[in-house]
């Protein structure tokens, strides 16, 4: 059974559908900027020790490159858990609207058959009331 309510329970299970779809993706792309912070940190990490063991060897430069490159993609990170966070409260959202329509259109189904059974009832009843008494017993 149709109920008014089912477009709009459509559109929100869409959207619904898109904002898991879009938290996949940036779930995706904080833990790709997550690690290649890791990746960063560990290669100014190794750069670290080699310039150490060689003092004749110009680092500082490169260090720097790298500790920025660090620094942005730490901050790119941030970024995508904050997108996350925002997406994850725009599912609950609108997940919330969706079960609202849901619950909506139950309802809306079980008033229908509730209406439906009563009118079936009273024409039963009328029915009924229109044999005569004659024609509730039957003899053999």
């Amino acid at each position: 059974m149709t109920t008014p309510l089912d477009g709009a329970l459509r559109v929100q299970q869409r959207e619904v559908e898109a904002i898991r779809v879009t938290i996949a993706v940036e779930v995706e792309r904080a833990t790709l900027a997550s690690a290649a912070c890791a990746a960063a940190r560990a290669t100014v990490d190794d750069e670290r020790t080699i310039a150490a063991d060689s003092p004749l060897l110009p680092t500082q430069r490169y260090l720097q490159r790298m500790r920025a490159t660090q620094e942005d993609l730490a901050a790119a990170a941030a970024d995508a858990d904050a997108r996350l966070e925002r997406l994850q409260e725009r599912a609950v959202e609108a997940y919330g609207k969706a079960r609202v329509i849901e619950i909506a259109v139950e309802q809306h189904r079980k008033e229908a058959n509730r209406l439906l059974a009563a009118a079936e009832q009273r024409d039963l009843d009328d029915l009924a009331g229109r044999q005569s008494p004659g024609d509730w017993t039957t003899t053999r």
